[in-house]
């Protein structure tokens, strides 16, 4: 029985020599098989694309032999393992990966001659997989049966199972970003991605990664673990990391023996992983359940950004009808409870003849003079601190020191009166108004389940209704009570005690202005 070639004994000079001449012949086969295949294509005009497929596997296989040569000839170098694991295996996934692509994008009669060719490429590439894999169990316990190796594939098995959904049946398309640091590599990704249906875009390294996924959107990033600079998973973390990324699905690509990278990647986010020389249809199979993740996740925040946009609305239609006050107890609770509140102004103005104006305009004018004038008396009531209450026909109803404390809210709501007047006379068609102000206690609630209104009830309402009424045009008008909060600090005319229907007999004063 002859035992394991040791770097350390008497084995290590035959170590080199025995790999060489196992890795000689497969070598000698697929250039001789390939040369053989682009001759016949270069005397029959075979297609361009498919004769440089083939050069670039001739040149793959020259570069393996070549690379071979270099690495056992210095077995006790310190990466030697490593040279073998990257420098050895790469080529050898060139090699795989252009036999499969151009054998599936080869038409008749190119394909039935090249098909026996290319199986035999693929049969020597194979052969020589399993020699390098010999090579890196031959000085230490095989990594791919270890247990260590063992426990970090059942890490990554279990990281990735339970959570994983099972691929669509219909096939998803979509923007596929992918890293890897071999030219070689990048084509044979680019070349199946776009034949699967994607839109690949190549990335040479984890920086030139970063700079792409910050210039446009992709849907799912093949992202290679062993590059220059920023590895897969710094490159990882740094997605991560990102707001705006880090919802993007990550398949990492490794070749077997990395598994304790691919278990970090998976503890850091990615989504899946998949090995080198990979299977088309199960790249594809990988892309398209990420793909599908992808999606359910922008459904998910799309109808996410939906309900915020609606609740946008309505909070927006709540405060157009309900003061701020009532908006925000209502939000805390879900109800808002009747309230009396004490020393309240309320305010009534009204436009003369207004009636008459309807009859003698079409309705499409009378609304829009309407709503012009309604909405200046908005903003005049916010300038004073005064509340809105609602609008009655022409009628315009407010109060201030409801929902706020004010130190003297007959004097805001004389002032917002005198200013309403004002712009009832500068706007167009120019009306009058009659307006009335009254203080006193008010109950205040909302009204509806379905159309929420916010209202006072009271006598303090009724009888500033009827001093509306009684109101000379042109002015604001004031019960004795209102009067006798700003007769400090103003004048008016007194109209003497005028009777009200409901509400009895109440002495009335005309305002005339604010003392300088």
């Amino acid at each position: 029985m002859k035992s394991k070639p040791d770097v350390n004994g008497s084995g290590t000079s035959a170590m080199p020599e025995n790999a060489r001449a196992h890795l000689q012949g497969p070598v000698d086969s697929i250039l001789r098989s390939v040369a053989g295949l682009a001759a016949e294509f270069g005397r029959f005009d075979g297609p361009d694309t498919a004769r440089r497929d083939l050069e670039t596997i001739m040149k793959a296989a020259r570069h393996f032999g070549d690379l071979a040569n270099d690495v056992l000839s210095n077995p006790h170098a310190n990466n030697f393992q490593s040279r073998i694991r990257h420098d050895l295996l790469t080529p050898l996934g060139q090699i795989t990966g252009y036999a499969e692509l151009l054998l599936e994008e080869l038409t008749e009669p190119w394909r039935a001659r090249s098909e026996p060719v290319l199986q035999q490429v693929h049969q020597a590439a194979s052969r020589l997989r399993e020699t390098v894999e010999s090579m890196l169990a031959a000085p230490q316990p095989d990594a791919a049966t270890s247990p260590e190796h063992d426990e970090l594939h059942e890490r990554v098995v279990a990281g990735l199972s339970g959570s994983r959904p099972q691929p669509s049946p219909l096939r998803e398309h979509g923007r596929v970003l992918a890293a890897d640091d071999n030219e070689f590599n990048r084509q044979i990704l680019q070349r199946w991605l776009q034949r699967l249906g994607h839109t690949a875009h190549l990335a040479s390294d984890g920086e030139q990664l970063l700079a792409k996924l910050a210039q446009e959107s992709f849907d799912v990033i093949l992202l290679d673990i062993i590059m220059p600079g920023m590895d897969g998973v710094q490159v990882l973390a740094r997605i991560r990391e990102h707001p705006e990324w880090q919802h993007i699905p990550v398949i990492v690509v490794s070749a077997l023996n990395e598994m304790d990278a691919v278990t970090r990647c998976i503890e850091l986010g990615a989504e899946d992983y998949i090995t080198r020389p990979f299977q088309p249809a199960l790249l594809q199979a990988r892309i398209g359940t990420c793909l599908e993740k992808k999606r359910m996740r922008d459904r998910e925040a799309m109808h996410l950004r939906q309900i915020e946009e609606e609740r946008g609305k309505f909070n927006a239609l709540l405060h157009a009808i309900l003061p701020e006050a009532v908006v925000a107890e209502l939000q805390r609770t879900g109800t808002f409870l009747p309230q009396r509140h004490d020393e309240v102004a309320v305010l009534f103005a009204d436009i003369v003849h207004f009636s008459d104006y309807c009859e003698r305009h079409p309705p499409e004018q009378v609304v829009s003079d309407l709503q012009r004038l309604v909405q200046a008396f908005e903003m005049i009531c916010q300038r004073y601190d005064v509340q809105k209450i609602k609008t009655i026909g022409d009628a315009f109803m407010a109060a201030a020191g409801l929902l706020m404390h004010i130190g003297n809210p007959v004097e805001n709501c004389v002032r917002c009166g005198q200013d309403m007047i004002e712009a009832a006379h500068q706007l167009p068609p120019h009306w009058d108004l009659h307006v009335g102000v009254h203080t006193g206690s008010v109950v205040a609630g909302l009204l509806g389940s379905r159309q929420y209104l916010f209202d006072l009830w009271g006598a303090t309402v009724n009888a500033a209704a009827r001093i509306e009424e009684q109101a000379p045009s042109g002015s604001v008008t004031m019960s004795q009570a209102a009067w006798q909060r700003i007769s400090g600090v103003a004048r008016a005319e007194p109209l003497g005690e005028v009777a009200m229907k409901g509400v009895g007999k109440i002495e009335l004063f005309r305002f005339i202005e604010f003392n300088r």
